[in-house]
């Protein structure tokens, strides 16, 4: 079959060339004589440096050091503190002692103000005389993930088949005006709100 074949294809069958032998460079490793035996590393311990000749071991800084370093960016000292606040009018700049100069540590102040703030928020929430809450809570039926373009007419028209809606509330962004994609759905009755949830779950 291999005869109708061109010669060509009859080529890329045909046997290669052996390949020549050539000698070793050198002997192999059992052929080898060693004039010295092997040994262990007890001769070379006196090349080894004196530990008492080696420097002291370097400290390296540790990750809330850096932290620390790359924070606090502005190094001040004493009788130049107000023109400090005057450059940092939203920080209320707190000193840290670090290597005998005053630091600001504009992270840590951050995280403080925000505690604080939180605690002032926290005395002065009263949800019963907040004027956005309105509405029974117990009625109330919170939905998540909505389509930025649900309309509050679409979602009256999906919600209303459990019971008659009193109010419908979504939320849109106060800078941009666009939706958030979530709405609080207020129900007439609570059996109502109790009866979405169990049905629209299942």
């Amino acid at each position: 079959m291999t005869q109708f074949l061109p010669p060509n294809l009859l080529a890329l069958f045909a046997p290669r060339d052996p390949i020549p032998y050539l000698p070793p460079l050198e002997k192999l490793p059992h052929e080898k004589h060693h004039n010295q035996p092997y040994c262990g590393i007890a001769p070379y311990i006196r090349e080894f440096e004196d530990p008492r000749d080696a420097p002291p071991p370097t400290r390296a800084e540790t990750r809330e050091e850096r932290m620390e370093r790359k924070v606090c960016h502005v190094c001040l000292m004493a009788p130049y503190l107000p023109f400090a606040s005057s450059l940092f009018p939203d920080i209320r700049a707190r000193l840290c002692v670090f290597s005998g100069l005053p630091f600001f540590s504009q992270r840590r102040e951050k995280i403080e103000r925000r505690q604080q703030e939180v605690e002032t928020e926290l005395k002065m929430w009263d949800p019963h005389n907040d004027p956005n809450a309105q509405g029974d809570a117990f009625k109330t039926l919170f939905v998540a993930r909505v389509n930025y373009d649900t309309t509050e007419s679409k979602l009256r028209r999906e919600f209303e088949v459990y019971g008659p809606i009193k109010r419908i509330h979504m939320v849109y962004s106060k800078r941009s005006g666009k939706p958030r994609g979530y709405a609080f759905i207020e129900y007439e009755h609570e059996r109502d709100m109790h009866s979405t949830t169990q049905l629209a779950c299942s």
